[in-house]
């Protein structure tokens, strides 16, 4: 089986990236389209992770190429996880915004980190993730435990959820060999 891992990765952050968009256009933008967008990567993501597994889990000294591709995927299932706590009627909040801006901004590092030869350039990334968490801890402080409603809190833990992966995802690929 002829497999190429260096495709499967940059098509895995490719959809990993259009995922993150779609995400913010369902919150920022009310898109009730995009929700079936994301599930639609999400089942793409998991044959190709199946495809990957087959023809890694074989071949011995691949276990970071395969930790790559899962992390991959995982960010893609923790995107459509997220879509789907989005509210029918989400308040305009700019936490909320800006938390969906960040992860959009993590994702685009992936492919970036696959194409680059030298990753330890890569601070604006630890940058995004912080603008995220300081984003989610204003959404959490601010909107949730001030105003006594807690009914966005399981969108912003998945949110959160979704931008750990992408932060996983871009550690595993820094973590990579370069060919």
């Amino acid at each position: 089986m002829n497999f190429d891992l260096q495709k499967q990765l940059l098509s895995l952050a490719a959809q990993s990236q259009k995922a993150a968009v779609l995400l913010r256009a369902a919150v920022c933008e009310d898109c009730h389209s995009c929700i079936p967008q994301i599930s639609d990567l999400n089942r793409q993501a998991l044959s190709d992770l199946a495809e990957a597994e087959r023809a890694l889990i074989s071949e011995s000294n691949q276990s970071s190429a395969l930790a790559a591709v899962q992390s991959l995927a995982a960010c893609i299932s923790h995107a459509f996880s997220a879509a789907l706590l989005v509210p029918q009627a989400l308040p305009v909040l700019p936490p909320l915004a800006e938390i969906v801006s960040a992860n959009e901004l993590l994702a685009t590092y992936l492919k970036q980190i696959l194409e680059c030869r030298d990753s330890s350039g890569f601070y604006p990334l630890h940058l995004c993730a912080n603008k995220g968490r300081g984003a989610h801890a204003i959404l959490i402080t601010h909107y949730c435990a001030a105003r006594n409603d807690f009914s966005l809190l399981p969108l912003a833990l998945a949110l959160e959820n979704h931008r750990n992966a992408l932060e996983n995802a871009c550690g595993r690929l820094m973590l990579l060999p370069r060919a």
